[in-house]
C-alpha cells in the first residue's frame, strides 16, 4: 500500500509553520540587534559600522604586508619581491622606487615652488596616519591664512618597522635626491623602544634596523626546512585572515552590530595566528649564528643601560633632523605617538585589553621608556625644536581606539591630525 500523500492543507500548514519560525527568528535577531546597540550606546560606545569595517581592513592590511622570509633556493636565493636592501636606511619598499624618482622631478619643477609640501616619516603608525587623514591634515592646515592660495601636498616616506636613525637617514637621502619639503613631520617613539629592544633580545645592536624586517635581507642566506615549515604557517594564517575579511565584507557583516563584532573577532583570531607564526619564524631566524654585519658592536646587556642608549638615540636623531631641516629653511615637527602599552595614557576598554597584547621585550621597553621620551621631549623643546608630545592624546577617550598595541582606528587618527595641524599652525613662521 502506498503511503498517504500529504494533502494541500497539510502542505500549507507546514509552510505556515516554517514561515512563522523564520519570522520569529528574524524578529529575535532584530530585537537582539536593537538591544545590543542600545546597551552599547548607554555605555558610551555606540556601534560604528564604518569604524568596524575600517578596523577589519586595517588588521588585514597589516597581516597582508610583506613576509619576513629568508631567501629560498641556491646561494643567490630569491629576492623578497616587496622589500629590498637599502644602502642607507636598511630596507625599503620595492614598489616605491619609481615614485621616489617621480617626486624628485616634481621638486625640480615650478609646481612645488608654490605648493606647501609636507613630508611624513616614521613607522607603520605614521603610514596609517597618512593613509587615513592626509585629507583632513590638508584641510586643517589650509585654514591658516599664511597658507592661503598655496596648494598643500602630503608626501609619505613612512615604512612599517622603521625606527631611528633610519628616519634621519631617509630625510638626508631625500634632500640629496632633490626633495624640497616645507615641513618634515616625524611621528615615532614606539618602534624606537619596542623594536630596538627586540633587537637586543635576539643579539643584535638596538640601533640597527629591525631584525625581522632587515636581517634576512642583509644576510641573503637560504632557508632551512624547519624555517620553510614556519614560513608556510605564516602564509597559511595570512591567507586565512584575508579570506575571512573578504567574506565578512562581502556579506556586509559590519552593518550589523552583532555580526560586525563577531566578524571583527573572527578576523582578529586569524590575525593573531599570523602574529604567533610570525614570532616563531623570526625567533628561528634569530637563532642563526649572527654575522658581524648584522650583530653590530657590543652593547649593554643590562636593560637600564640599554634603555638609556635607545632613548638617547631617539633624541639625537631628532636634533639632527632639526638641523638638517633648519639648514634648508624647512620646518621640522617631531611628534611622540601614543601607544596602548604606555600605562595611564588611555582608559582601556575590554576589547583593547584583549587585542593589545605584546611580547615581553616590547612591554619592557615601552612601559619604562615612554616616561624617558617625554622627559627628553621637554629638553628638545627647550632647545627650540618643535616637539609635540601626543602620548597622552587619548587620556580622556573611553571608547575603543586601539586594535593592537600601537595602531589605532580612524577616530584616533583624526584626533591626532587635529592636534598636529594645530601645532604646525602655531609653528609656522610669521609672514
Amino acid at each position: 500500500m502506498e503511503p498517504a500523500r500529504p494533502t494541500a492543507a497539510r502542505r500549507s500548514a507546514a509552510w505556515r509553520k516554517l514561515a512563522l519560525a523564520c519570522g520569529v527568528l528574524v524578529l529575535t535577531l532584530a530585537l537582539a540587534e536593537i538591544g545590543y546597540r542600545i546597551v552599547a550606546a548607554a555605555r558610551g560606545r555606540a556601534y560604528d559600522a564604518a569604524e568596524t569595517e575600517s578596523a577589519i581592513r586595517k588588521v588585514t592590511g597589516l597581516v597582508s604586508q610583506r613576509l619576513p622570509v629568508a631567501q629560498v633556493g641556491g646561494p643567490a636565493g630569491t629576492p623578497d619581491p616587496l622589500l629590498l636592501l637599502h644602502p642607507y636606511f636598511g630596507f625599503d619598499v620595492a614598489s616605491a622606487q619609481p615614485e621616489i624618482a617621480a617626486r624628485e622631478q616634481y621638486f625640480q619643477g615650478p609646481e612645488s615652488v608654490r605648493t606647501f609640501d609636507v613630508l611624513i616619516v616614521g613607522g607603520s603608525v605614521a603610514a596609517h596616519f597618512e593613509m587615513e587623514t592626509a585629507g583632513s591634515l590638508v584641510r586643517l592646515l589650509g585654514e591658516d591664512p599664511r597658507l592661503a592660495g598655496h596648494p598643500i601636498r602630503v608626501h609619505t616616506f613612512a615604512r612599517g618597522g622603521i625606527k631611528q636613525p633610519q628616519q634621519l637617514n631617509q630625510v638626508a637621502y631625500l634632500f640629496c635626491m632633490g626633495w624640497k619639503p616645507d615641513l618634515v613631520l616625524c611621528i615615532d617613539g614606539f618602534n624606537e623602544l619596542a623594536l630596538s629592544n627586540h633587537n637586543a633580545w635576539v643579539g643584535m645592536h638596538p640601533l640597527h634596523p629591525s631584525q625581522p624586517h632587515w636581517a634576512h635581507l642583509a644576510t641573503g642566506s637560504s632557508a632551512t626546512r624547519d624555517e620553510l615549515d614556519l614560513y608556510a604557517a605564516i602564509r597559511g594564517a595570512q591567507a586565512s585572515t584575508e579570506r575571512r575579511a573578504q567574506r565578512a565584507l562581502a556579506l556586509g557583516l559590519p552593518h550589523s552590530a552583532l555580526l560586525g563584532n563577531f566578524a571583527r573577532g573572527w578576523v582578529g583570531a586569524a590575525a593573531q595566528g599570523y602574529y604567533d607564526a610570525y614570532r616563531k619564524y623570526t625567533e628561528a631566524l634569530a637563532a642563526r649564528p649572527a654575522s658581524a654585519g648584522t650583530q653590530g658592536p657590543p652593547f649593554p646587556s643590562e636593560f637600564p643601560a640599554r634603555l638609556d642608549g635607545m632613548v638617547r638615540a631617539w633624541s639625537e636623531a631628532s636634533r639632527s633632523l632639526h638641523a638638517l631641516c633648519a639648514a634648508r629653511d624647512c620646518l621640522f615637527v617631531h611628534v611622540l605617538q601614543p601607544t596602548l602599552l604606555d600605562e595611564g595614557s588611555k582608559p582601556l576598554t575590554q576589547k583593547e585589553r584583549a587585542g593589545g597584547t605584546a611580547d615581553p621585550d616590547w612591554q619592557e621597553a615601552v612601559r619604562n621608556g615612554y616616561p624617558k621620551l617625554r622627559e627628553l621631549g621637554r629638553a628638545l623643546r627647550a632647545r627650540g625644536i618643535r616637539f609635540l608630545d601626543a602620548s597622552m592624546l587619548f587620556a580622556d577617550v573611553h571608547e575603543d581606539l586601539y586594535y593592537d598595541a600601537c595602531h589605532f582606528s580612524t577616530p584616533g587618527n583624526e584626533r591626532l591630525a587635529a592636534a598636529i595641524a594645530a601645532f604646525v599652525r602655531e609653528s609656522l613662521p610669521q609672514r
